[in-house]
């Protein structure tokens, strides 16, 4: 669990800035600064997922939520919805570039062949 605690926090700690004053920077540094707190309480990381479903992420993200996908929590659903739901949210955001989207579909390939009940759930 702390191989990928550690994995989890270097994915957070390596995302790039957002601009300045916007809701996607002040909520981004938030989980930087709570991040030993978020990731210890999966419940809190799914909160946070939850938070930032509704803004265009950089694709750097994709890296977070595939580790959060692999980390290993007695309740998997509750990591597994909120990767699922924010995925399904930055693929359908119509402002992303083509390249930013590419590395969203590429996860969301991965996820479709994980044998997850709560991915079909989300469905």
């Amino acid at each position: 669990k702390n191989l990928h605690h550690a994995d989890l926090a270097s994915a957070l700690a390596s995302l790039p800035k957002a601009n300045e004053g916007t809701l996607t920077c002040y909520l981004m540094e938030k989980m930087v600064e709570r991040a030993e707190s978020v990731l210890s309480h999966p419940r809190r990381l799914s909160l946070a997922l939850e938070c930032l479903q509704v803004l265009p992420l950089p694709s750097q993200f994709v890296g977070l939520l595939s580790k959060t996908m692999d980390t290993d929590v007695g309740e998997k659903e509750i990591l597994t919805v909120p990767c699922i739901s924010t995925l399904v949210a930055q693929l359908s955001i119509g402002r992303r570039a083509a390249m930013e989207r590419r590395h969203f579909v590429e996860l969301s390939v991965k996820m479709a062949k994980l044998p997850s009940e709560a991915f079909f759930l989300k469905l």
